[in-house]
């Protein structure tokens, strides 16, 4: 019990400085040598000094070699079990390296702070592998000095990385690590987390700057004073107010220092109001500037209590001088001023309105115009076809063709229309998938080849390799179109030499390309000033222009607003006699390379006869329209396929509730129930709610085909209907289905 006792206090004397701890230590060391003591006797209070005091680091290295020399292994390996749980059980981060500064062991909380799980997972490594590897150096070094010069450092302040890439800071003490011969092996160390008051001195510095600029950036003078009415701070507005040079010239000093006696003694009077009272105060009071100048200010001082004692006063003074003259403007203007802005809200709200509803008719009369001018077109280019497949007269087929050659020009002119109009009304929605650009080119010139050859022009594009088969994101359709467009301009109006369609790419990032396009003629040129208005609705160089080579004007329109879509711009280099050069450049993102399924080519003429192989297949028209239901029956019964036709969206669904069909084929616009609605209820039937449903529409915006999508079709076709391109889907869906 005595012995306990002794213990006790030699926890309690360590506990209160290194100096009398390492006396102990040394003394309890050599009781444990005579036997006198045990064990957890001489840790308790050895442990105790280490954590308290770090200088006694070095007895405990001491006490190791000591005790191994004296005890037997049983008890050594005994001791050192006792020893190993102490250390684990400290709420002090302990380590200890080798020579070469790689971790011989850690306790458990060291382990924890390096994001490990146990501190066997640390053995073997450097602080350069880890969480804190940016200061791997600094610790390095550190173990260094401690080996080479045998003495320890104790202490000291050094920043740490965290697993999670914080920054702490640690107070650290290293101590040489000695085997029993007294060789140093390695470095023994300990630290604490001190982050935490680091960051409270910082804060309390940030505190005070944050003090000082708050002060001096309120816009009206400010002061605090003492019980005495002496001030002890001010700021920059009280300083400038009565004219000092500095806030140091007026600490110390009351306010006979600084105003006539008359109005310091309201002040002190106010100020002792205050104190005596407990309650703020609010005056307006006249007082003398730096200049000598009376001015009115509105002063307001409150008490400053801590724990409560009563320090002083804190206050804020205002200039009042032109309160009441402006108080009188704005009660005379404010009656005024309410009735304007109610005037002014009554009518935004009544434009709001008007624009929503212009914008809703704007849309209505876009949609119904796409539908009213492409069904009948739809008409005329269907009819022709179907003329052109029983045409055997060599003169007839050449009319037929004329007339043919002549629609797709009106169907150009109507798509350019109903283009520039999506944009204008901001209905034109740009896509955002894979894309090569060499696809894009190659499209681009195999489908003008035929026109240039025609001229006796040649036409060729022009693509570095690594540029042609970069995996790119964009748009490819209004890609195209705007290729398209520059292409066919250049070749109408190039009469000898070449076109040329060059791309580059002029600038990259991590996430896209900027890629120029230049489309270079050899044609008639433009003067400067029409240049300046080509890009502009309607516009060409000349009216002799429209008459001798044909177009609306639209196409350039059309390609500057496509550009700006897609983030980009587009310009023209020309001079009259020597060509011209059309240019736009546009950032493409980029994406991880994939698998690009080549676009149908030569495939696409053969998906009539393709369809052969489908002969008997059964299938459902939904079109209200006679000639267009007449026209795509013909077509489909062309490629041996059998059609069921109704006339509305209730007479589909009723068919579809009685009968299983490969394919449906649903035109959008139709009495007594749409498609889309006709589509839902075939989607909730028993008998077709996996039929492929294809879209007929004549609605040429993204967000009418998304609608489509939506309602459960599965793919849509634009009116007027291309045969090959009808046949093509048709076959894709079959060879999708199985059939």
């Amino acid at each position: 019990m005595l012995l306990r006792l002794q213990g006790w206090r030699l926890w309690v004397v360590v506990s209160s400085g290194a100096v009398l701890g390492a006396l102990l230590i040394v003394s309890v060391m050599s009781l444990l040598l005579k036997g006198e003591v045990t064990w957890d006797y001489v840790l308790t209070g050895v442990v105790t000094a280490c954590i308290i005091a770090p200088p006694s680091l070095g007895l405990l290295t001491y006490l190791l070699r000591e005790v191994a020399r004296s005890e037997s292994k049983i008890a050594l390996q005994e001791s050192r079990s006792l020893l190993q749980s102490i250390i684990d059980t400290a709420p002090i981060r302990v380590f200890w390296k080798d020579c070469e500064s790689r971790y011989l062991g850690c306790n458990p909380a060291f382990a924890h702070d390096a994001g490990l799980q146990t501190p066997v997972d640390l053995i073997g490594r450097d602080d350069f592998a880890m969480g804190w590897a940016k200061q791997a150096e600094l610790y390095r070094a550190d173990d260094r000095q401690v080996m080479a010069s045998g003495v320890a450092r104790m202490n000291y302040e050094e920043p740490q990385t965290t697993p999670n890439g914080q920054t702490i800071w640690l107070r650290t003490s290293k101590v040489p690590l000695l085997d029993a011969s007294g060789r140093v092996i390695g470095v023994l160390g300990i630290y604490d987390d001190i982050t935490e008051r680091k960051n409270a001195e910082q804060a309390l510095r940030q505190h005070e700057r944050y003090q000082r600029a708050l002060l001096d950036n309120f816009p009206f003078a400010v002061w605090l004073k003492d019980t005495e009415s002496r001030f002890l701070a001010v700021n920059d507005q009280f300083v400038k107010l009565f004219g000092a040079s500095s806030a140091n010239d007026l600490v110390g000093k009351n306010d006979f220092n600084i105003a006539p006696p008359e109005l310091a003694e309201g002040y002190l009077a106010d100020d002792r109001a205050v104190l005596a009272s407990g309650q703020a105060k609010n005056v307006e009071e006249e007082i003398i500037n730096g200049n000598g100048l009376r001015q009115w200010f509105e002063t307001y001082k409150s008490p400053v209590e801590l724990d409560g004692k009563l320090l002083g006063t804190v206050g804020f003074t205002r200039d009042i001088t032109e309160r009441m003259q402006i108080a009188h403007e704005l009660a005379h203007h404010r009656e005024h001023l309410e009735q304007e802005v109610l005037q002014r809200t009554a009518a935004l709200i009544e434009a709001k309105i008007a624009a929503e509803s212009a914008s809703r008719a704007k849309s209505t009369f876009l949609a119904n115009m796409s539908h009213e001018l492409r069904t009948p077109m739809n008409g005329v280019m269907g009819m022709i076809d179907m003329a052109k497949r029983r045409m055997a007269d060599p003169k007839g087929l050449d009319q037929l063709d004329k007339a043919q050659i002549s629609a797709e020009r009106l169907l150009v002119v109507l798509n350019d229309i109903l283009d520039l109009s999506k944009i204008e009304a901001e209905r034109m929605v740009l896509e955002d998938v894979p894309l090569r650009l060499s696809q894009s080119v190659e499209s681009v010139v195999s489908m003008l080849e035929c026109k240039a050859m025609e001229k006796g022009l040649r036409l060729a594009g022009d693509m570095p390799v690594e540029l042609a088969q970069a995996p790119l994101k964009g748009d490819p359709l209004r890609l195209g179109q705007v290729l398209s467009n520059l292409v066919a301009n250049a070749i109408k109006f190039t009469q000898q030499g070449a076109v040329d369609l060059r791309v580059r790419s002029v600038g990259e990032t991590s996430e896209s390309v900027q890629v120029r396009f230049e489309v270079r003629d050899t044609g008639i040129g433009i003067d400067a000033d029409t240049q300046s208005r080509l890009f502009q609705s309607f516009e060409q160089a000349d009216n002799s222009m429209a008459r001798k080579f044909g177009g609306t004007g639209l196409g350039l329109a059309i390609c500057k607003r496509l550009v700006a879509l897609m983030g980009g711009e587009i310009g023209v280099e020309s001079f009259p006699g020597q060509g011209s050069n059309f240019w736009f450049v546009v950032p493409f993102k980029k994406r991880e390379p994939a698998v690009m399924v080549p676009a149908a080519s030569a495939e696409t003429f053969s998906a009539e006869q393709a369809l052969a192989k489908y002969a008997g297949t059964r299938i459902l028209l939904a079109e209200d329209e006679p000639i267009t239901q007449e026209i795509s029956r013909e077509l489909l019964e062309d490629a041996g396929l059998v059609v069921d036709v109704v006339g509305n969206g209730q007479e589909a669904a009723e068919m579809a509730g009685q009968n299983r069909y490969a394919l449906i084929l649903m035109d959008m616009q139709m009495p007594v129930m749409n498609g889309t609605e006709a589509t839902q209820a075939i989607r909730a039937g028993l008998l077709n709610q996996t039929t492929p449903i294809i879209a007929m529409t004549a609605n040429a915006f993204d967000d009418d085909r998304e609608a489509c999508l939506a309602a459960g079709m599965n793919e849509h076709v634009s009116k007027p209907v291309e045969p090959q391109k009808l046949y093509a889907t048709l076959l894709d869906w079959l060879v999708k289905r199985g059939d």
